[in-house]
């Protein structure tokens, strides 16, 4: 416990020290797909309410058009969608301290997350790019990030705003093949906007269309979701969900236990679910390189559904009918 505690302090300080001298960078020269989440915060803190913020995986990085949707709606959109990854609760660990009144909250998180999902490999690349960030790990990954992988992801980011233009030795970042600038001011991955590239050319063989089981959602899970719709609650925002995209081909055989993941999200007070999985099907080729990520013209179909469903929910709040359950 001791060496846990000194461990706890040299993080702290070696973090204010990096605040203190450097303020809080965005780190211009990082191209890193991940390093958007730097843009994304930036937004979040900077956009005011009422505003439409969208929390989920890359399904919403690749599966919303957020000029789009804001133009529809006449409001702001944060759209946080990034990677899977980083699973639920730090997701909403992410808004959580950022939802006004007003705010429609709209989740749409991957079917295989809501037995937990997470990858420490994946919010090791986050802290190293954000360190920030580390308060919205799930308390019971406080200990192993500090005593394992503390010391390694602050000095990767010191090295990285020190010396920009070299790789940070010991970096665990990765090439996802896609990067920051693909990202819209909005937080909306266009990057792949104009490629022929879709889900339909690819081999029935593929791992890209392999079926996946999906489990079922976990008390843990559920918990936390309980606890964010409830935080919504108090703060006058509204927490939504909708389905996130899939083929046809690759749902059905999983559709049993999604809708069963998706009647349990329904019984958590307020939070109420826009949509049905089969709402939300479009062909092989309107996906672009796995089951998650749409095309543009897929994205196209997918945003004005969701105008559709916000839209009276937006009306009501503008005329003062604006209610949680």
């Amino acid at each position: 416990m001791k060496t846990f505690c000194l461990k706890v302090v040299a993080f702290l300080a070696l973090q204010g020290m990096i605040l203190a001298l450097l303020g809080h960078p965005n780190l211009p020269g990082e191209s890193n797909y991940l390093a958007a989440t730097l843009d994304k915060h930036n937004r979040l803190e900077h956009t005011r309410p009422p505003r439409i913020l969208l929390i989920g995986g890359s399904n919403l990085a690749f599966g919303i058009e957020s000029d789009l949707l804001a133009q529809g709606l006449s409001r702001p959109v944060v759209n946080m969608g990034l990677i899977a990854g980083a699973g639920i609760p730090f997701m909403l660990n992410e808004v959580a301290g950022q939802v006004h009144r007003g705010d429609l909250v709209v989740c749409s998180f991957e079917y295989d997350l809501f037995a937990g999902g997470d990858y420490d490999l994946n919010l090791r690349q986050l802290l190293e790019l954000r360190p920030r960030s580390f308060w919205f790990l799930p308390l019971s990954k406080w200990k192993r990030f500090l005593t394992d992988y503390g010391m390694q992801i602050l000095g990767g980011d010191l090295r990285r705003m020190v010396l920009p233009d070299r790789i940070a030795s010991g970096s665990v970042l990765t090439d996802f093949g896609y990067q920051r600038q693909g990202f819209d001011a909005d937080g909306s991955y266009i990057g792949h906007y104009g490629s022929p590239a879709n889900l339909a050319m690819v081999p029935a063989n593929s791992p890209l269309l392999a079926k996946s089981p999906i489990p079922p959602m976990t008390p843990f899970v559920r918990e936390k979701i309980a606890r964010f719709a409830q935080l919504c609650h108090q703060r006058g925002a509204r927490c939504l969900f909708t389905c996130p995209p899939q083929p046809p081909v690759l749902l059905a055989p999983i559709l049993p236990v999604v809708r069963a993941n998706l009647a349990e999200l329904a019984t958590i007070p307020h939070v109420r679910v826009l949509d049905q999985p089969t709402d939300e099907t479009y062909p092989l080729t309107e996906f672009y390189d796995t089951r998650y990520h749409l095309t543009r013209v897929g994205i196209l179909q997918r945003t004005r559904k969701l105008i559709a469903e916000l839209r009276p929910l937006v009306s009501a709040s503008e005329h003062g009918k604006f209610s949680n359950r």
